[in-house]
């Protein structure tokens, strides 16, 4: 959808511009044609107008790539918390290195290296540095951001945990089930 956006705009017609406006909720779209020509920009902009406009605080794009190049973007969006985690854990199965493109130009993601977590492992320690926390609330700190909740465990908390950089309280021996509290050293 979104090259062809480009290509169309490209023709001067009133009607195409009222669909434009009609889609992207605004004029926004012609900042982005006036900088550039970026399908990224552009879908990022519908992406936005959706979260405003709609009134959704959960929105989720992912990429496509067809084998000639060409991009389309898949948005989601959602009123609650849950429907977000469900698109993620999706998003990951088709792109287990990022959660956030598939392409058939790129090599096939089943065989891709593995995620870099230490970013994610470093976002989650400055967010919750010196304090301590539930288990709810890191979820959903993490839920809201790129990586899914099935990550935060493996490869975060539990290195942490060993590291001695967080301490602990919870119901049983390991893991990190309902009503755990996690205090986050002051310093990294």
């Amino acid at each position: 959808m979104v090259d062809s956006v480009v290509r169309f705009r490209k023709l001067q017609n009133s009607k195409i511009h009222e669909s434009f406006l009609d889609l992207f909720g605004g004029d926004d779209y012609l900042r982005e044609f006036a900088e550039g020509e970026s399908s990224d920009n552009l879908a990022q902009i519908f992406k936005t107008q959706i979260e405003t406009l709609g009134s959704f605080p959960y929105v989720r794009d992912f990429k496509m790539v067809n084998s000639r190049g060409k991009k389309n973007f898949i948005v989601f969006a959602s009123r609650h918390e849950k429907g977000l985690q469900a698109i993620k854990n999706a998003m990951w199965i088709v792109d287990p290195q990022h959660g956030q493109t598939f392409s058939e130009v790129e090599p096939n993601p089943l065989f891709a290296y593995s995620p870099d977590f230490r970013g994610f492992k470093e976002q989650v320690q400055e967010e919750f540095m010196g304090r301590t926390v539930t288990i709810e609330k890191v979820e959903s700190f993490v839920n809201l951001g790129q990586f899914r909740i099935e990550h935060l465990r493996k490869e975060v908390l539990r290195p942490l945990e060993k590291s001695g950089l967080i301490s602990v309280r919870r119901q049983g021996l390991r893991g990190f089930p309902s009503g755990t509290t996690i205090t986050f050293s002051k310093s990294s």
